[in-house]
């Protein structure tokens, strides 16, 4: 996409406004891909910028948010039986599991908890499959152990 002498100006507007690449994309009807290019390409543009976020994406933030959770849930000691700290606020009973859900048992290999204290992993499933990332990774290097194959 080749900008108008029009969208260029706006570009450079929307950028000393602070606007993020998704917002300006939008009002130029580009990708925001596209949009980053033109600003790198175009040294006025460039020398302008995009606005810093102040702790990074938002992904970032809401991955050191999961991160901060977990180690201070580790502290109470809870885990699932590999030994993953359970994530309370996302642990499960089996009548409030739906569809989307993760249904990795929450409990310890050899155990047999009350059917009111069986907890399940909660977190989003991956399509075709019972388990979320984690849990799915877990049990397909289980059973590639168990048959002896090595990646």
């Amino acid at each position: 996409m080749t900008p108008t002498t029009d969208q260029l100006l706006l570009i450079a507007e929307m950028l000393r406004e602070k606007h993020t690449a998704k917002e300006i994309a939008h009002v130029i009807g580009c990708s925001k891909s596209a949009l980053i290019g033109i600003v790198w390409r175009h040294p006025d543009l460039k020398e302008i910028g995009f606005a810093k976020k102040p702790f990074g994406s938002d992904e970032v933030r809401t991955r050191i948010r999961r991160e901060i959770k977990a180690r201070l849930f580790a502290r109470s000691g809870m885990t699932d039986a590999f030994g993953h700290v359970l994530v309370k606020d996302r642990a499960l009973p089996l009548d409030r599991l739906a569809s989307h859900h993760c249904r990795f048992p929450m409990w310890g290999n050899g155990e047999r908890p009350e059917p009111d204290q069986m907890l399940f992993c909660g977190e989003t499933k991956l399509p075709d499959s019972s388990y979320c990332q984690v849990h799915s990774n877990i049990c397909h290097a289980a059973a590639r152990g168990l048959a002896g194959v090595k990646r």
